[in-house]
């Protein structure tokens, strides 16, 4: 299974938009292992991005595309083959985070937005 690299400054656009920072920190620790799986897997040297992470005031102008964009990083914590650099809470955490919202009205209405817009 391939792990796809999601840089610094991607990671603190999802994390800036939420406000909790328990949610932030978790974001953070999801980007730092999939960073590490990346490179272990791929035998890669890619560096975590600090400065993009510090110096990123950008967010998401929803929560639900904050929502999806999370759950591809949390894909990719998941699938990097095995490899877990982060803690299996935060990512659990993160998870109940992404499932609560895909259920509420507030998503499944964006959700139904978006198919109308392709059709």
């Amino acid at each position: 299974m391939s792990v796809s690299l999601l840089q610094g400054k991607e990671a603190a656009k999802i994390a800036n938009s939420f406000t909790k920072e328990e949610t932030q920190r978790n974001i953070w620790y999801a980007y730092i292992s999939n960073v590490t799986a990346y490179n272990l897997q791929y035998i890669k040297n890619e560096q975590i991005d600090f400065k993009g992470w510090e110096v990123n005031e950008d967010k998401y102008d929803n929560i639900n595309e904050a929502i999806d964009a999370l759950g591809g990083l949390l894909y990719n914590a998941y699938t990097n083959a095995g490899n877990y650099f982060c803690p299996l809470k935060s990512l659990e955490d993160l998870s109940n985070i992404v499932k609560d919202h895909r259920e509420s009205k507030e998503y499944k209405e964006y959700e139904y937005e978006l198919l109308e817009s392709y059709r």
